[in-house]
C-alpha cells in the first residue's frame, strides 16, 4: 500500500480502497488527481481494464480541482459503494477513458466547472449532482446517452454570471433551481431534455433563463435554445425567459414570470386588454344616455374584453 498525508490507498484484489486516515475530511488545497504512474494521491498498479478506486464512507472535501483519470489509462472511481458526501470546491473533470460512478444517495456537489470528455463515462446511480459555485460555472456533458446523462441536476449558484450549459444535456429526473436571482445560460441550437423541472424564484428576485446570443437576448428572429420537458404540466414561477423554443415538449406554464422575448410554447400570464365597447342599458335592454337616468332605472352594464392567454 501507499500512505499519503491524508489518505491510505490499500490494494485489493479488484482495485483500491481509499480510506481516510487524517484528522479532518479536507484534502489538500491543490488539485487532486485520480490516476496512476506517478507519485501523488492516489495511484495503483493496473487491474484488468481499469485502475479501480472506491471512495470511503464519510465526507470528502476537495478544496481544489478533482480530476478523474489522465486521459490515457483507464481509471474507474466509484462513490456508490460506501456513499460518501463528495464536495468539490473546484472543478470536476472526467477525463478520456475515465469512469466515474456517483453515489445513489449522498450529495455530490461541484463548485467549479463540470467537464466530461466524450469518451469518459459518468454513471449517475439515481443520485443528485449539485452545482453550488459562487462564480461563473460551465457545464459540459459531452453526450446525452446513459453514459453522460444525469438523474437529478440542481443549481444553487447565486452569482451574477451563474451557470452556462455548453452542449446538449439530458436529465432523467428533475432539473431544479430554487435560488433567487440565479442565472442559467443555455447555448443556442443545443437541446436540453428534462423529465421534470422545478424552477422557482421569489417576488422581485426572478431566476434568469437566457441564451448565449451575442445580440441582446430576446431579440426577434434570434437563434434559440431548445427545451424538451416530458412532464405533462410543468410550471415555473418568478422566472424571466429569453430565446427558448420549447415546442418539442410540453407547454411550460408560468406564474409571476416575465417573457423576455423570442420564446415559443411558454404560457405567460398576460394581463387582459382594457375594456372596450362600453354600453348602458335599462332592464329592457334599451340603451340609455347619462342624461336619461332616473331613480327608477335598473341599469345593465355591457362591455367587451379579450385575454391574449
Amino acid at each position: 500500500c501507499w500512505n499519503t498525508p491524508l489518505w491510505l490507498i490499500m490494494d485489493t484484489c479488484d482495485g483500491a480502497f481509499i480510506a481516510y486516515t487524517g484528522a479532518g475530511p479536507d484534502l489538500p488545497a491543490n488539485d487532486w488527481t485520480v490516476t496512476m504512474g506517478s507519485p501523488g494521491p492516489p495511484y495503483l498498479s493496473y487491474v484488468e481494464q481499469y485502475y479501480i478506486y472506491t471512495l470511503a464512507t464519510g465526507t470528502i472535501n476537495v478544496e481544489g480541482n478533482y480530476i478523474n483519470g489522465d486521459g490515457v489509462f483507464g481509471v474507474k472511481t466509484t462513490a456508490d459503494t460506501y456513499d460518501p458526501t463528495l464536495n468539490i470546491d473546484g472543478s470536476f473533470t472526467n477525463s478520456a477513458t475515465a469512469y466515474f460512478i456517483a453515489s445513489n444517495s449522498a450529495t455530490f456537489s461541484v463548485g467549479g466547472n463540470y467537464t466530461n470528455s466524450g469518451t469518459g463515462i459518468y454513471t449517475d446511480s439515481s443520485g443528485t449532482l449539485v452545482l453550488d459555485g459562487s462564480a461563473t460555472q460551465t457545464f459540459t456533458a459531452a453526450g446525452t446517452d446513459a453514459s453522460h446523462d444525469f438523474n437529478n441536476l440542481t443549481i444553487t449558484n447565486a452569482s451574477s454570471s451563474g451557470v452556462t450549459f455548453t452542449d446538449d444535456c439530458t436529465v432523467a429526473g428533475t432539473f431544479a433551481d430554487n435560488t433567487s436571482d440565479s442565472k442559467i445560460t443555455f447555448t443556442i441550437t443545443k437541446t436540453f431534455t428534462f423529465n421534470a423541472i422545478d424552477i422557482d424564484g421569489t417576488s422581485g428576485h426572478n431566476i434568469i433563463l437566457t441564451s448565449t446570443n451575442a445580440t441582446p437576448p430576446g431579440s426577434s428572429h434570434s437563434e434559440q435554445w431548445y427545451l424538451d420537458v416530458a412532464d405533462a404540466s410543468p410550471l415555473v414561477s418568478y422566472v424571466t425567459v429569453y430565446d427558448s423554443d420549447a415546442l418539442t415538449g410540453s407547454e411550460i406554464g408560468t406564474s409571476n414570470c416575465t417573457d423576455g422575448g423570442n420564446n415559443e410554447n411558454w404560457l405567460f400570464n398576460t394581463a387582459p386588454n382594457s375594456p372596450s365597447s362600453l354600453t348602458q342599458k335599462d332592464d329592457s335592454d334599451n340603451a340609455i344616455s347619462e342624461s336619461a337616468w332616473t331613480n327608477s332605472n335598473t341599469p345593465k352594464l355591457g362591455f367587451t374584453i379579450t385575454d391574449p392567454d
